[in-house]
Parts: C-alpha cells; sequence; structure tokens
C-alpha cells in the first residue's frame, strides 16, 4: 500500500471513532490548524520489533507519564499480535492539542494504538 492520503486518514478515523482519542482527532480535522504527515508502511516485524525496544527506551527514561506508558504498552502488543503484513504509521501535529502517533493496519483500516504527546507551555 502507498503511503496515506489525507482523505484516507479522515476514513481510518471514522471508521475507528471507539479507539483512544480518536474523537479528538476527529474535531481536529474538523476545526483546527494541524499538520498531517502520510507516514510510513513497513513490514509488520520490522514495526513491531522497533516499537517494542523504543518502548523499553521510554520506561527507562522515566520521563513519561503513566497514561502515555500504558497507551504505549498497549499499542506495541497490538503491534505484536497483528496478522497484517505490513502496518503503517502516520501522525498529526496541532498547535493547541499535542501531537498523536497513529498505528494501523493498511489492508483493515484498523488503528492499533495512538500515542499522543502534549505541548509543553514555557
Amino acid at each position: 500500500m502507498s503511503k496515506l492520503t489525507f482523505d484516507t486518514f479522515t476514513d481510518l478515523c471514522r471508521l475507528n471513532l471507539d479507539k483512544k482519542y480518536i474523537r479528538e482527532i476527529y474535531e481536529i480535522i474538523a476545526k483546527s490548524d494541524r499538520y498531517f504527515h502520510p507516514g510510513i508502511v513497513m513490514p509488520q516485524d520490522h514495526i513491531a520489533s522497533l516499537y517494542k525496544l523504543r518502548l523499553q527506551i521510554a520506561k527507562d527514561h522515566g520521563k513519561f507519564d503513566i497514561d502515555y506508558i500504558n497507551d504505549y504498552k498497549i499499542t506495541v502488543s497490538n503491534l505484536q499480535q497483528s496478522n497484517s503484513k505490513e502496518l503503517g504509521i502516520t501522525w498529526l501535529n496541532t498547535d493547541h492539542d499535542g501531537s498523536y502517533l497513529i498505528f494501523y493496519e493498511p489492508d483493515k483500516l484498523n488503528i492499533l494504538g495512538i500515542l499522543k504527546a502534549k505541548h509543553h507551555r514555557s
């Protein structure tokens, strides 16, 4: 599958309204300034192993809140359990609401997990 278009990203969100953060993202798409990046599509085993390693680094770092780490654990578990040959990663950045890293199965348009990073105000 090729990179995600914004229209397909909107469909992905619409089809996964039951997932955490999707209603927020859907509102941002409709009402706010945002930067959408089509992301990448890679083999499932590559993405699952890379983000398993990144989860361990995030846990060792000790600067992430418990909600973020829990979302990360669930996402990594879902990535590892996916039967899709390829997985996609896309992201949405906003000026006010934070950034969303979204993991999905391109063949099923199923979201496997979302990591939300909040912007820190100075």
